[in-house]
C-alpha cells in the first residue's frame, strides 16, 4: 500500500500540490500562502520524479548530477545576495533557491512527460 502511494506520488507530483493547496487554503483562507506552501512541498517531490523519469526513461541514472547541480544554484543565490545587499540571511537565501528549484524542476518534469510521450508514440 504505502509503495503504491509513493509511487503515484512521484508520478503525478501536481497531485500533491493540488491537494496541499486545497488544504492549506481551507485552514488559513489565504491564497499567496497557500500556493507557497504547496510550491514548497511539492518541489522535493519533483526532484525525486525528475530523477525517476531520468531513470526509467533513458536508463540514466542523474541524481548526483542534481545534487551538484542544486550545490551550485544554492551557491549562485548566496553569492548573489552577498553582492546586492552585503549581507547573507541563509532563511532568504533558501526560500529563494528552493522556489527557483519548484519552478526548474516543474518544467524539467513536464519536459520529461513530453518527451515520454513523443519517444513513446515515435518508437
Amino acid at each position: 500500500m504505502i509503495a503504491i502511494i509513493v509511487a503515484t506520488i512521484t508520478t503525478v507530483p501536481f497531485l500533491v500540490f493540488i491537494f496541499s493547496y486545497y488544504l492549506i487554503k481551507r485552514t488559513t483562507n489565504n491564497d499567496r500562502k497557500a500556493v507557497r506552501t504547496s510550491a514548497d512541498m511539492t518541489t522535493f517531490i519533483l526532484i525525486l520524479s525528475v530523477t525517476f523519469s531520468f531513470q526509467m526513461g533513458i536508463n540514466m541514472n542523474i541524481f548526483w548530477w542534481i545534487i551538484v547541480f542544486m550545490i551550485f544554484l544554492l551557491a549562485l543565490f548566496v553569492f548573489l545576495q552577498w553582492k546586492y545587499q552585503q549581507e547573507i540571511i541563509l532563511r532568504t537565501v533558501f526560500k529563494r533557491f528552493w522556489r527557483v528549484s519548484f519552478f526548474i524542476f516543474s518544467f524539467l518534469y513536464l519536459f520529461g512527460v513530453v518527451y515520454g510521450i513523443i519517444y513513446r508514440i515515435i518508437i
